[in-house]
């Protein structure tokens, strides 16, 4: 009985997680992001890994005042970053070399003209929330058992 109701569990009864990785699923099969993008090196992995305020976080309509904590597919969640880093590559690659990457040594002009290259910056969080925007399940919809 517990495995037939975890094999329907994503179906019929789904969890925030399921809802929110839908929704994701989602927004990477829109035309921007369905791509076959260039796989991530190791080095640019281990610089997506490292804490920190990534560019285009700053921007006004992204807010991170809330954390949420969500089990995704580790794939899908590749996937996504993937795509944000690649398209947002040639703004990252000028922020950087303007010397604009450490926002701590930054004035208050140079923030503001690394907060507007951010602006065409991409983030994974970015991705996540244009899903949920776009693809939240309503009750007619019925989510795909993958």
């Amino acid at each position: 009985m517990r495995v037939q109701a975890a094999l329907r569990r994503r179906t019929e009864w789904p969890t925030e997680d399921h809802l929110v990785e839908a929704c994701l699923l989602g927004r990477m099969a829109e035309p921007d992001l369905d791509r076959d993008w260039v796989p991530l090196t190791e080095e640019e992995r281990a610089e997506l890994s490292l804490p920190g305020m990534w560019p285009g976080s700053e921007r006004p309509d992204e807010d991170f005042s809330t954390p949420c904590a969500y089990t995704l597919n580790h794939d899908l969640i590749w996937r996504a970053r993937t795509a944000a880093w690649r398209i947002s590559e040639p703004w990252i690659n000028q922020i950087l070399a303007q010397g604009l990457g450490n926002l701590r040594t930054l004035s208050e002009e140079r923030r503001e003209q690394r907060a507007a290259l951010g602006a065409n910056v991409l983030t994974f969080g970015a991705i996540v929330r244009e899903g949920i925007s776009s693809h939240w399940p309503t009750k007619a919809t019925q989510l795909s058992p993958e």
